[in-house]
């Protein structure tokens, strides 16, 4: 005789089996819509959802007994259907990363040209606690913004060795870390592992970007910027590494800031002056731009 198949109640009942009808449409627009509450000396903007959640876990913590129960059960399922959840996005995952990895390898021992497969398999994470997270471009419009970061980098590298060929730094000095090379490897500690350049990539770049004449590396730094579409005066120097440390430190207070607009608007106009100030301060601190005259001139003019 065949045995009867258990139900597992253990996991939430899948969306198809529920008709999303407007009644329950207008369920879940009312519980995501925002109110200002005050709890504690705290003002803050939940949902009204949030809100319920955190009432019913009061009276949870009270001692009233469904509450608590319907609590601890609904967590439950919450991290059952989590943990079915990632472990499904992983395999999945999984799949798409080795299978680009291989194409990947192949390319290389044939010698052939590296294709370019979105996402790269080392943007890849696989985080089976966590779930997956993919931090590099993941199609063609995301390759661009992300393009557009690197030929920044570049050009920032090229500006710093610029930098240090007119103010007569030694090339056993070079390069320098000022402005335009701090703003540089900051940009690159923001790019994914796939575009990021490692320390043997940046040595080597910046070592036959110092031994350029100063002639080919100020045809080379014109020609980095205006690629770009940034109209720049042939030696132009950027601001000092002293005055960029604070100008970053504020440009990520006002984006953190960002996030608690709504709740703290006084916090964000602050945070946005301070930028500003910030910003006017780098500028300011950019030397004087050294006139380039004769074949100099001639050949940075060209290279535009």
């Amino acid at each position: 005789m065949p045995r009867s198949k258990k139900h597992n109640t253990d996991r939430p009942a899948r969306g198809a089996d529920i008709p999303y009808t407007d009644h329950l449409k207008k369920v879940i627009d009312f519980a995501n819509s925002e109110r200002t509450v005050r709890s504690g000396g705290v003002t803050e903007t939940l949902t009204n959802l949030e809100i319920m959640q955190r009432k019913q876990f009061e009276a949870g913590l009270a001692g009233k007994t469904l509450a608590q129960r319907d609590y601890i059960e609904r967590v439950h399922r919450a991290e059952l259907a989590r943990t079915a959840h990632i472990k499904d996005q992983c395999e999945r995952w999984s799949v798409v990363k080795d299978a680009h990895q291989r194409i990947f390898d192949q390319a290389k021992a044939a010698k052939a040209p590296i294709p370019r497969l979105l996402p790269h398999p080392d943007d890849i994470l696989i985080d089976w606690s966590n779930g997956v997270r993919i931090v590099g471009p993941i199609d063609e419009e995301d390759w661009k913004r992300f393009d557009q970061t690197v030929r920044v980098r570049d050009a920032l590298f090229v500006q710093q060795a610029m930098e240090d060929c007119l103010n007569g730094v030694r090339l056993l000095d070079r390069p320098t870390i000022g402005g335009a090379g701090l703003l540089g490897f900051f940009l690159n500690s923001t790019l994914p592992p796939s575009l990021r350049m490692c320390d043997y990539a940046w040595m080597d770049r910046t070592e036959r970007l110092s031994r350029l004449s100063q002639r080919d590396v100020l045809k080379r730094c014109r020609a980095a910027w205006w690629a770009l579409g940034v109209r720049v005066a042939r030696g132009k120097q950027l601001g000092t590494a002293e005055k960029l440390k604070p100008m970053l430190a504020a440009m990520v207070d006002l984006a953190r800031t960002c996030l608690n607009q709504k709740s703290d608007p006084a916090g964000y106009e602050d945070a946005l002056e301070d930028c500003a100030f910030a910003i006017r301060e780098f500028h300011a601190s950019a030397p004087p731009s050294r006139g380039i005259s004769g074949r100099d001139a001639e050949d940075v003019e060209g290279a535009a």
